[in-house]
């Protein structure tokens, strides 16, 4: 249904009275009452002729309004003036009744894409909803060409803008497969003469047979590098072949008949087909099919053809026409060479077992497995016989718990096939074939398993693996002893544990008030702050954080520090906790302010105190942390005051307190440090003391710097 709205200012200048296309929808339980009280608006631009023709259209629950403009102008290329456009606007779910522009018929072409006798139209819309090559302005040019000279068109695609870093631009090709016009994408894309051919596919024109070979010519536009592209079809017959042939081989399935006895064998089906350029008549292809080709060097082949005695190569040929599939059957037959040879009287084997555990390469050197970092490692085994042809040969081969089997490495090479039986409570057991049949007397098999160990995260028992050969034909006890091997894996924990330490304020005040109390301790507190992170690949067990803060000058034992407060996020924190003592001694008036003064310029310029091992003048906290996992950090945040008293005991000028805090697991021959040298942080607090004269009468030294260092 069309209505139209009449606009101010009379007709538009090609004849049509409007700008907008209103929709009014129809009751359906009402066919002659339309809602003109709420029509659904979408508006175009002034000057569009929007609304010029419209039609509506739906798609199984999706409704659309398609509008015409025919002096629309396109988003995609404003330079052409007034081409007309079409719109498509959505009924429903569309509040602010917007339409999208169709570029539909950017590029046009015609070809016979269904049949040779049918003529199809192709349209490339460049920008259509934002899909496909985006970017590339995929179908800016479309050309309908037969390059196959199969009667049926194929397509090139214009992508001008298509570039990884500029715009080059590209020719996507598409061979049509015959089918219902579907296009089949070849891998190849046509680009330019040279490195840079600007908007390389801008415009692509189908020349026909210029050069009369048969083949219809293109060109290929690139405006912006002023040049065009000559791009000669050529005559090409594609071959394509197939073998079929079953995936496995039953050898006890006796289906084949050779020289009148049952016989083991394959059959391969050998396909040949072409297309491209017609050829009269018929092609012959000869050729030379080899079974068994990936076997070892030197060693006979296990299937041959019995047409060409016993060969594993046989010949032909064969005749095939265009487009016609031509099969040739060849039966392969298994070649068993068996004998039996016995150098011993019982035709006894004598097995021997040896092997070794291996680490990937990042670990290759280590005598050990660090639980949490190496997460898979090798048990390479050597199976070797000294005796006569081992028949029924396995490998039993015991895993501990926490170990797991993935798989055998060239599983085929190796003649192995593995059975998993994980039904005992604390282990794996592995079950292995060995050999075809039996293996050969003077030979030596190596395994390769992969193991994974990714389970494991605390170092308790070493891991041992048990491995046991055994064959139907090994009697003699004696011969038994070097059929077993256990193999001990030692586990360890790495461990690397960083410790920081941070100090605040940077000063404060210390030194009798002005008030002259006989109690003064430090207005300002100083504030230590200790992270310890777990920053190796396994676990660190039982970690501790000892603190050592210097807290008295000797040889006298007043403490220089009280503690306030200690607290941490993991874990417990012991120390001695002494009596807190603030009181500063009595002084003698002016006799004590001349000698403070004495002393005070008197005084040596730099004092450092730091703790050696088990200082009995040092303040000592212990922190527990317990098991930290591989990441995981914990923080000691403690709180001191100075007692001023001390501290002007001291004659230097300049004191430095060094505070250190180390890290440590426990002692434990499975635990190894890595970078010692991080587990230990030292924090520096400096002290300045400053002279100030207070009413001509007295002195004080107040004031103390604290600067933190590493």
């Amino acid at each position: 249904m069309r209505v139209w709205e009449r606009r101010r200012g009379g007709l538009a200048s090609g004849g049509a009275p409007v700008w907008a296309a209103l929709l009014l929808l129809l009751r359906t339980a009402h066919a002659y009452n339309l809602d003109t009280r709420h029509p659904v608006v979408f508006q175009g631009l002034n000057g569009t002729l929007f609304g010029y023709s419209v039609v509506l259209y739906s798609h199984g629950t999706s409704r659309w309004l398609v509008v015409g403009a025919p002096k629309a102008k396109w988003l995609a290329n404003s330079s052409v003036v007034n081409p007309g456009a079409i719109f498509r606007c959505r009924i429903g779910s569309n509040p602010s009744g917007t339409c999208e522009q169709l570029q539909l018929g950017y590029a046009v072409g015609a070809g016979h894409f269904l049949t040779p006798a049918s003529t199809e139209v192709i349209g490339g819309a460049p920008q259509q909803e934002q899909t496909g090559k985006l970017g590339s302005y995929f179908g800016a040019a479309v050309c309908a060409v037969d390059l196959n000279t199969d009667g049926l068109s194929d397509l090139l695609v214009g992508a001008p803008m298509q570039s990884k870093v500029r715009e080059e631009g590209r020719v996507y090709v598409y061979i049509n497969s015959g089918s219902g016009a579907e296009m089949l994408e070849l891998e190849i894309e046509l680009a330019g003469s040279d490195f840079y051919a600007a908007r390389f596919g801008e415009s692509i024109a189908n020349l026909g047979d210029i050069d009369n070979d048969g083949f219809e010519d293109v060109a290929v536009g690139a405006f912006l590098s002023d040049s065009a592209v000559l791009l000669r079809t050529r005559p090409v017959v594609v071959v394509e072949a197939s073998l079929k042939h079953p995936n496995a081989v039953n050898r006890t399935n006796l289906e084949c008949v050779e020289n009148g006895q049952p016989a083991v064998c394959v059959n391969l089906m050998l396909c040949f087909t072409y297309k491209g350029q017609d050829v009269p008549g018929f092609v012959v292809l000869l050729y030379d099919l080899s079974v068994d080709v990936s076997r070892k060097t030197n060693t006979p082949a296990r299937f041959y053809f019995s047409s060409n005695g016993t060969s594993d190569m046989v010949s032909g040929s064969m005749q095939i026409y265009n487009s016609n599939v031509t099969c040739k059957s060849h039966p392969a037959f298994l070649k068993m060479v068996f004998a039996r040879f016995c150098s011993r009287e019982n035709c006894s084997a004598d097995l021997k077992v040896s092997g070794k555990l291996a680490f990937s390469k990042l670990h290759e050197k280590k005598t050990y497995l660090s639980v949490g970092s190496m997460k898979t490692l090798l048990l390479n085994i050597s199976l070797s016989n000294a005796g006569d042809d081992a028949y029924e040969t396995a490998l039993d081969i015991q895993l501990p718990k926490g170990l797991y089997f993935v798989r055998v490495l060239e599983q085929e090479e190796t003649q192995i096939h593995c059975k998993i039986s994980d039904n005992e409570a604390h282990a794996m057991r592995l079950y292995c074939s060995v050999g075809y049949l039996y293996v050969d007397h003077l030979s030596k098999m190596d395994f390769s398993f992969l193991l994974d160990a990714s389970s494991l995260t605390r170092a308790e028992d070493d891991l041992s693996i048990t491995v046991n050969a055994t064959c139907e034909n090994e009697e003699d006890k004696d011969l038994l002893l070097d059929n077993s091997i256990t193999l001990v894996i030692p586990l360890k924990h790495e461990v690397e544990l960083n410790v920081h330490g941070f100090v605040l304020p940077a000063s404060f005040v210390y030194g009798p008030s002005e008030r002259n109390s006989s109690i003064n301790c430090m207005e300002e507190k100083i504030n230590f702050i200790f992270h310890v992170i777990s920053a190796g690949p396994s676990m660190a067990p039982a970690i501790d954080l000892e603190i050592m803060v210097p807290n008295a000058f000797a040889p006298r034992d007043e403490k220089l520090f009280n503690i306030l407060d200690i607290q941490t996020t993991d874990g417990e924190c012991f120390y001695d906790n002494y009596t807190r003592d603030c009181a500063l001694p009595e002084k003698n008036g002016h006799m004590n302010i001349l000698k403070d003064l004495i002393i005070f310029f008197s005084k040596p310029t730099q004092r450092r105190l730091y703790c050696m091992k088990d200082d009995h003048l040092c303040l000592r906290i212990l922190c527990k942390f317990g098991n930290m996992e591989s990441g995981k950090e914990a923080i000691v945040q403690m709180q001191l005051e100075a007692t001023p008293s001390v501290l002007e005991m001291d004659e230097a000028s300049s004191l430095e307190f060094e505070i250190s805090a180390t890290a440590s697991p426990e002692k434990n021959p499975k635990v190894i440090e890595l970078h010692k040298e991080k587990q230990v942080a030292h924090t520096s607090a400096r002290c300045f003391g400053i002279i100030q004269f207070i009413n001509a009468h007295s002195i004080k030294i107040n004031k103390l710097w604290v600067h933190p260092t590493k």
